[in-house]
């Protein structure tokens, strides 16, 4: 998804500064945290520099914007998430696209394994 030899310094810049953004947070309400959190997505699908990968996870992001409640406010995941998304950060500076394509893949295996379990709940 991610590939981390094509990123420019901008790219790391911004990114850095979304993850140093959001740890600066103190207790965000729900609406914040999924704000902040497509923000980072959305500068690290730009970093990657695939126009067409952009344009494919725009769309699905803005299905996610109407979910009814974020998993980042389930327990430690906003944490949790934050600190995932300081190690993408520090893969992609380290132009290590194995690690980053692998952290990312944890990363979003962990939120559609958490909105599942959180779907579920609503059906009971």
């Amino acid at each position: 998804m991610m590939n981390a030899a094509v990123r420019t310094e901008v790219d790391l810049a911004r990114l850095q500064g979304l993850v140093d953004r959001d740890l600066a947070l103190s207790d965000p309400d729900d609406a914040t945290r999924l704000s902040t959190n497509i923000g980072f997505h959305r500068a690290l699908w730009h970093a990657a520099h695939n126009p067409v990968l952009e344009d494919l996870l725009e769309r699905l992001a803005t299905h996610q914007i109407h979910a009814p409640s974020s998993t980042l406010s389930v327990g430690t995941r906003w944490v949790d998430s934050l600190g995932e998304h300081q190690s993408i950060v520090d893969s992609i500076r380290d132009r290590d696209a194995a690690k980053a394509r692998d952290l990312i893949q944890a990363h979003m295996a962990t939120a559609k394994s958490m909105r599942l379990k959180m779907f579920a709940n609503l059906m009971h």
